[in-house]
C-alpha cells in the first residue's frame, strides 16, 4: 500500500527506514508546521479579542446603547475566527503522516528536508503476512518423493 500525504510541506523528521516493520498508526514523517502554528496563534488572539468585543457589545445592546446590527457583526466576527481556528487545527493534523497499515517499508521516496506534495507516494508498506506461494513441481519429482517413504 502506498503512503500518500494529504498536504504539501517540508519533511522535518522521519520515523522510518527502508526495511523497517511498522505498525498501523506509526509516525512515518512530520512536516514543517511552523507557519500553521503562527497562524493558529494569531487567529486565537483575534478570536479572544472578538469575543471580548461581543461581550461588551451585548451589554451595550441590552441597554439599547448599540444597534442590533452592530451586535450581529460582533457575533459574526466571533464565529468567523472560531471557524478559522478549527480549520487550522484540522490542517495541523495533516502535518504528521502515519502508517495506514502494518507491514514492512519496501520503498521510501523522501529524505529529511524533502518537499513533498499531496498524492505523491512517499513510501510503500507491504504486508507479507498473507504471502501465497505457488510452486510448480514436475509429477515425476513428486512421485519420487512418495516412493522413498
Amino acid at each position: 500500500m502506498q503512503v500518500l500525504p494529504e498536504r504539501s510541506g517540508k519533511v522535518t523528521s522521519i520515523g522510518i527506514e527502508l526495511g523497517d516493520y511498522v505498525s498501523k498508526g506509526k509516525l512515518i514523517a512530520h512536516l514543517d508546521n511552523e507557519e500553521l502554528t503562527l497562524n493558529l496563534a494569531n487567529n486565537q488572539t483575534l478570536y479572544e479579542d472578538a469575543l471580548r468585543t461581543y461581550e461588551r457589545n451585548k451589554i451595550l445592546a441590552s441597554g439599547e446603547a448599540l444597534t442590533k446590527n452592530a451586535l450581529e457583526k460582533a457575533e459574526l466576527s466571533v464565529k468567523t475566527f472560531k471557524n478559522s481556528i478549527d480549520v487550522l487545527k484540522k490542517q495541523m493534523t495533516y502535518m504528521d503522516i502515519y502508517a495506514p497499515m502494518s507491514g514492512y517499508i519496501t520503498s521510501k521516496n523522501f529524505e529529511l528536508g524533502s518537499i513533498i506534495s499531496p498524492g505523491m507516494p512517499i513510501a510503500m508498506i507491504t504486508d507479507i503476512g498473507a504471502v501465497k506461494l505457488n510452486i510448480l513441481v514436475p509429477e515425476n519429482a513428486f512421485l519420487r518423493c512418495l516412493c522413498r517413504k
